[in-house]
């Protein structure tokens, strides 16, 4: 059973079955991040930090209301739905269901902001988290427009009250791992 929550701050994963792929090529990546956005704003939610890959994707998100559920179902069937009409397949998408951890305490949300960053680099996919055009990371720390639905002012305040020095300093302890 999930734990839907008012006010529950979440990592959310999700995975293609098997060994596919979510995204193949960059207008993928650009539909998912519009249809993100279109939820973020259908269900009040506060998208906080996000990494798209080939194979899956991380979110950081705050639901005000107990709507996770109903959010994430839009999100993930409606990305699939267009997925397999513009690839003429059939069938699930994505593996299994969503995860979800509920994040209860600053420590652990911070740790999961270097996690989400790093996880390109990780993966192979670029030498520092700011190459990776499809996460949050690089539009936080400024090399990027943010996006409309990012709402990352209390991600970088974790890190120090004025915007400035929180970027400084989630550079370095995302850079420190």
């Amino acid at each position: 059973m999930r734990i839907l929550a008012a006010g529950g701050l979440y990592h959310i994963t999700a995975r293609a079955t098997g060994r596919d792929y979510l995204f193949t090529e960059d207008r993928e990546r650009r539909f998912f991040l519009r249809l993100l956005g279109d939820v973020v704003n259908r269900f009040r939610w506060r998208c906080l930090e996000y990494c798209v890959l080939g194979t899956h994707y991380h979110l950081l998100l705050e639901t005000p209301d107990a709507n996770l559920d109903r959010g994430m179902q839009r999100l993930n069937g409606l990305y699939g739905q267009w997925f397999n009409r513009e690839h003429t397949r059939r069938g699930h998408l994505f593996g299994d269901r969503y995860g979800s951890t509920v994040v209860k305490r600053q420590p652990h949300a911070v740790e999961i902001v270097r996690y989400i960053a790093q996880n390109p680099v990780r993966a192979g996919l670029c030498a520092r988290p700011e190459a990776w055009p499809w996460s949050s990371y690089v539009a936080t720390v400024g090399l990027a427009v943010r996006p409309s639905f990012l709402d990352d002012e209390e991600l970088v305040s974790w890190f120090a009250p004025r915007r400035g020095a929180g970027i400084r300093r989630l550079r370095e302890f995302v850079d420190d791992s």
